[in-house]
């Protein structure tokens, strides 16, 4: 019998594939005034993820950032 205590590391509900999982996604939004495609952004992070041994940089766009660019 399971108590209130167990803990386990798999998550409820049915799993998806990437693909499925993308296409619940917006394809784009707007933020900003600027259109942000929103499935091809994740999906170069999930394919990232999948290969073992790759960094990636992902510049987010700040107040600090903005003055650095300026500078």
């Amino acid at each position: 019998m399971h108590g209130a205590d167990d803990v386990t590391s798999v998550l409820p509900g049915p799993r998806l594939t990437a693909e499925q999982f993308l296409s619940k996604l917006p394809k784009s939004v707007i933020r900003d005034s600027k259109v942000v495609d929103v499935r091809s952004s994740i999906r170069d992070v999930l394919e990232g993820a999948k290969s073992e041994g790759s960094a990636t940089t992902q510049i987010v766009e700040t107040e600090q950032v903005q003055e650095m660019q300026k500078r």
